[in-house]
């Protein structure tokens, strides 16, 4: 009878708890829903508003500021969909918008919560806010950040923003936070290189850490500085592999013949990526008629990649007829061969 009665008072047990569970599926659909009704209800009111702004028939002055923190949400998603169809075409248009439904002092807000996911997003969005006092100085303050992922949205609007003249705090915060491996890190790295107006080649003399140096290459390979060539070849004789892959990099974006040096030294390095690499940025900088010998040597390196980079080179240097006199000396070879339209065997 106790055995019956515990099935029966576990039974009721989990009936409740499933009953309990299909009522708060239900309140979460029904408060999902009336989000979605309302969002799209933002949607149909702000669309013929922004679309009238965007395309100049209206000034940014007509718009209404967003009642509450939905309605700002709903715009600002309705924004970065526009942005995205427009493909940037209306990007001072699309400042002036934010300015006017003050996005800045809503950025600001998220940014200054404790919720990491909140900051993460006050951080891109203060990155396409237009002129504002605070915008840089929150951005700022948020490089020191103890989430790596905070830091690096910080960092990335910083330079998107277009202000940032030293790249000096960004990149040690980046390497502090251990975001430099991130890829968006290389990035915004790569574009802040590629915009910098100013002279800072004295950071490529200065004394970083691994990740620092990678960063900084990146940017300067990005800068198309050839003039800075001797500065970033010095790194091809880095102690870290990562490194001197970044330097040869940073050589191959210059293609300055004067980078040639480093890269052939560095066709002998231990590590096949940077033996890989130093194929890629000979073929940008080397003398074909000077070169052409090394990558021969290399069809017979240790590592594959190495081996098809080194058939890659001389067939774009032009040595296609030295191949078709040359014998495989292995399968690996004899591989390589057939992938470009030889078998390499020569009149028997």
């Amino acid at each position: 009878m106790l055995f019956l009665q515990s099935i029966w008072i576990t039974a009721a047990i989990l009936i409740l708890l499933a009953i309990v569970l299909w009522i708060a599926l239900l309140i979460v659909h029904s408060i999902a829903k009336r989000h979605d009704l309302r969002a799209a209800a933002y949607t149909e009111a702000w669309m013929d508003q922004l679309l009238d702004v965007m395309d100049g028939t209206q000034p940014p002055e007509a718009l209404p500021v967003p009642k509450s923190q939905e309605e700002t949400e709903a715009v600002i998603a309705l924004l970065r969909d526009l942005a995205e169809r427009f493909s940037g075409s209306y990007g001072n248009r699309m400042s002036l918008i934010l300015e006017q439904i003050r996005t800045a002092e809503f950025a600001i807000n998220l940014l200054l919560s404790r919720n990491t996911d909140k900051q993460i997003r006050g951080c891109a969005l203060l990155g396409w806010c237009g002129a504002h006092n605070d915008v840089d100085q929150y951005l700022e303050n948020a490089l020191n950040h103890k989430d790596p992922r905070v830091v690096l949205e910080a960092a990335s609007s910083l330079v998107h923003r277009g202000n940032v003249t030293d790249i000096v705090p960004i990149i040690k915060a980046l390497c502090r936070s251990r975001a430099a491996k991130s890829l968006l890190a290389l990035d915004l790295c790569r574009r802040w290189g590629e915009s910098a107006r100013s002279d800072w080649s004295e950071l490529l003399k200065s004394d970083w850490t691994d990740d620092g140096w990678i960063l900084l290459l990146e940017a300067a390979g990005a800068s198309g500085q050839s003039g800075w060539t001797a500065l970033i070849a010095q790194q091809a004789n880095h102690s870290s592999p990562l490194v001197v892959e970044a330097s040869l990099t940073a050589l191959e974006k210059l293609a300055d013949p004067l980078g040639a040096d480093a890269a052939e030294i560095a066709c002998q390095h231990p590590s096949p990526h940077v033996r890989r690499q130093a194929v890629k940025t000979l073929l940008a900088c080397g003398d074909p008629n000077h070169s052409l010998d090394l990558m021969e040597v290399l069809l017979a390196d240790k590592s594959f990649e190495v081996r098809r980079a080194a058939m890659t080179g001389i067939l774009e240097f032009g040595g296609r007829s030295r191949l078709m006199e040359k014998m495989p000396i292995d399968d690996w070879q004899r591989e390589l061969f057939k992938e470009v339209g030889l078998q390499g065997i020569p009149n028997q």
